[in-house]
């Protein structure tokens, strides 16, 4: 008594000519003991000539769990054939999950169609449909009394999820996941006669947890309902989208929106569970009013250039603020909202010439700061000498800013880094020479330069780094030897050196001039060119061969 067929491929008589016969549908008919999961698989190979009678193939089977019907080969997918292969492959409402993918039929089968699928299906909990491009009317999963799950993707021809919005009809009453992804001729949830807008005016929900949308280009307006356990919403890629309703969500947690070009305003309603805010790629989006949000402790703002008008609350809880592609504007009244920020981004601010001194004084926690890709920006300021608890500095891309130190200055930005571990200088073409406040930064671990054009010298103070431990520099052409204090750095203990020619060979093993300042190094690693590599390691001195490996790639 056969319990368990995971997997059940429909053969091609004509493709699979070693064979004097392949299976077909017919064959599952009395197989009723079956159990778990069942795939049905290439049921484009049932032809309409060849059914003797597809009548409830499946409808037995009271043991079955879960249920995919594939159709693989698209082009050989014939619509009337695919509409008569349905029909005969109805579950028994034991099922929980059902998967259908590449059915070509126009319509979805009678028994899928009817009003009382709420019966028929009641214990289905997920449903997923995927490359049914033909098919136009979904059927009523809204009377699906223990559907959880409910994920359309890629159906071309979908136009609106339910035909009627009549307030009788019972809507999802257990559903907690709804994902949308690539209708593109999406307009609204329910169709309504004579009404030209676009609206997704989606029902309520009692128990909608998760609400993903991606792909759905036709969309100009999303109007979400209240509900009591939303808590995640994901619109991604909806092109024309112009308008986006939110009433407040007592459990929202987690809000990203994503390329949507036309999106202009955004109203964010009080959401006191609220932890994580990711807007990015809208382009056209000029104004952004966020009400109490006293749990967020994540805000990105990614691809803005235009957004200017803000009206925003305190965050009492916000850590990680991620800034990229927006205006100096933004990044000026965002500074000031928390003084918990533990991490702040700042990428491609092409206005941004100098930091605000006074809004580096506010963020007195934080432990990161990233500079990255700001090419008007031409010095920091001395507020970054306030920033007591930072621990990681990188400084990226910065092609105008000049962190050389003033004759007439004796204080530097980084004089006041005394938490500071970890230092990344990289494409600072202005670079001459290290801030002589980071002879101060005793606590650095970890110091790396790359693609300083500029930098000539490293400075002689370089030695009362007494806590340093790795040294990366890379691709600075001018720098052509070693200070001699390079010796007091005892606790050194890696030493990369990569496309600079003349200090590579300054330092080679035994015989370079600066060898002597470096050889106390635990691990020394030299990219001569940009495929020979050297590597020194005193490990190496144990064993009979040379104490140094040569890699060529």
């Amino acid at each position: 008594m056969l319990q368990h067929l995971p997997l059940f491929v429909l053969g091609n008589d004509k493709v699979d000519s070693r064979y004097d016969e392949t299976a077909g549908l017919t064959e599952l008919k009395s197989l009723d003991h079956l159990r778990g999961e069942l795939c049905i698989q290439s049921l484009e190979n049932v032809r309409a000539v060849a059914l003797e009678s597809t009548e409830a193939i499946l409808k037995g089977k009271q043991y079955l769990q879960s249920l995919r019907l594939n159709w693989w080969d698209l082009e050989a997918n014939r619509s009337q054939d695919a509409e008569l292969v349905m029909e005969g492959l109805q579950p028994h409402p034991n099922l929980k999950e059902l998967y259908i993918y590449g059915y070509g039929g126009v319509r979805f089968p009678s028994w899928m169609m009817n009003n009382d699928l709420g019966l028929s299906l009641q214990n289905l909990a997920r449903i997923e449909i995927r490359r049914c491009d033909r098919c136009q009317d979904l059927p009523p999963f809204g009377q699906l009394p223990s559907l959880e799950l409910l994920k359309l993707q890629d159906l071309t021809a979908v136009v609106y999820i339910n035909e009627s919005s009549s307030a009788t009809d019972p809507f999802f009453p257990s559903l907690k996941r709804l994902e949308l992804y690539e209708l593109p001729n999406l307009k609204g949830w329910w169709r309504r006669d004579g009404t030209e807008e676009q609206v997704l005016s989606v029902p309520s929900f009692p128990c909608l947890s998760e609400f993903l949308i991606m792909g759905c280009h036709n969309l100009t307006s999303l109007q979400l309902p209240p509900s009591p356990c939303f808590s995640q919403l994901e619109l991604e890629h909806c092109m024309n989208l112009k308008t986006l309703i939110l009433p407040p969500f007592p459990c929202l947690s987690k809000l990203d929106i994503s390329d949507c070009p036309e999106l202009r305003s955004f109203l964010l309603p009080s959401s006191p569970c609220l932890s994580k805010l990711d807007i990015s790629e809208c382009l056209n989006l000029t104004s952004l009013e966020l009400h109490s949000c006293p749990r967020l402790s994540e805000l990105h703002i990614c691809g803005c250039p235009n957004l200017t008008s803000l009206q925003l609350p305190s965050f009492p809880s916000l850590e990680e603020l991620n800034l990229d592609n927006v205006s100096q504007e933004l990044l000026l009244q965002l500074m000031f909202v928390s003084s918990s920020l533990k991490s702040v981004s700042i990428s491609r601010i092409d206005d941004l010439i100098s930091l605000s001194s006074e809004g580096l004084r506010c963020l007195t926690s934080l432990n990161n700061l990233l500079i990255n890709d700001c090419h008007s920006l031409m010095h920091l300021s001395q507020g970054i000498q306030h920033l007591t608890a930072l621990k990681g500095l990188r400084i990226l891309q910065c092609r105008e800013l000049d962190l050389s130190d003033k004759e007439d200055d004796d204080d530097t930005p980084f004089q006041g880094l005394r938490s500071l571990h970890h230092l990344h200088i990289q494409y600072i073409p202005k670079l001459v020479s290290l801030p002589k406040g980071l002879l101060q930064v005793t606590s650095l671990q970890s110091l790396t330069i790359g693609d300083c054009s500029g930098l000539a010298t490293l400075p002689d103070w370089i030695g009362s780094l007494t806590s340093l431990k790795e040294l990366q520099i890379s691709d600075c052409p001018k720098l052509k030897s070693l200070p001699e204090e390079i010796r007091c750095l005892s606790t050194l203990q890696t030493l990369r050196i990569s496309l600079c020619r003349h200090l590579s060979e300054r330092c080679q093993m035994e015989i370079g001039e600066d060898w002597p300042k470096i050889s106390h190094v635990q691990k020394f690693t030299s990219m001569v060119s940009d495929r020979l590599l050297v590597i020194w390691t005193p490990a190496l001195l144990s064993h009979s061969s040379p104490p140094s490996t040569i890699h060529f790639r």
